[in-house]
């Protein structure tokens, strides 16, 4: 997230020097996404997916409470079909504390892959974080996924193709924060904590 130096100093780089190009940009954040994508794979299965031991009714509402207490907005919910979005501008989930230690951790490996082009900045509001929730009825339980989109506006209009994807120790935080945050909101209402799915309740 918030990844280059500044979008005037990158453009007058590129276009006015010849040093560097948009096609030379891409090619480092495609590089960039690749091996964050690869880094969060290993590990989204503990990350991404509980199971909330109560109807998807009562799961769906508290949901929605966790991620706006996590300044994560709701702008559009189904019960229906199972499925909460909600959308903010980085770092939320995030604090600005710890968005600059995951930026001052992650910044070496984005400067190697980049070839010293990019990093990370202590400012990523210019990203903004789709969340979508999932959930599955298993019974009278309920499977709750999360899946999340990066989106960059601002350099996109530029042709930039920014990492869509987060760094993987942003990942980790966030959706720590979001199961602590719904594990918070089920409390309120008696009911038992999110818990890691079997292989059955996966393959329901």
């Amino acid at each position: 997230m918030g990844m280059i130096k500044t979008l005037g100093c990158i453009l007058v780089i590129g276009f006015l020097s010849g040093c560097v190009s948009i096609a030379d940009i891409n090619v480092s954040t495609n590089k960039i996404e690749k091996t964050w994508l690869l880094d969060y794979q290993k590990t989204e299965e503990a990350l991404r997916t509980r199971v909330i031991d109560a109807p998807s009714l009562e799961t769906f509402t508290q949901v929605k409470k966790a991620l706006v207490s996590i300044d994560l907005p709701v702008t559009k919910s189904s019960l229906e079909d199972g499925e909460v979005w909600a959308q903010g501008i980085a770092p939320a989930p995030l604090s600005q504390q710890e968005w600059e230690g995951v930026a001052e951790k992650e910044s070496p490996r984005v400067k190697e892959l980049s070839g010293g082009l990019l990093y990370l900045k202590d400012d990523p509001s210019d990203y903004v974080l789709t969340v979508k929730i999932t959930l599955r009825a298993i019974d009278r339980k309920t499977l709750v996924v999360i899946d999340y989109l990066l989106s960059a506006p601002k350099f996109e209009a530029y042709g930039i193709n920014m990492p869509k994807v987060a760094p993987p120790e942003a990942v980790l935080i966030g959706s720590a924060k979001f199961w602590d945050a719904l594990e918070r909101k089920l409390q309120l209402v008696d009911i038992p904590k999110p818990r890691r799915a079997n292989p059955d309740e996966l393959g329901a």
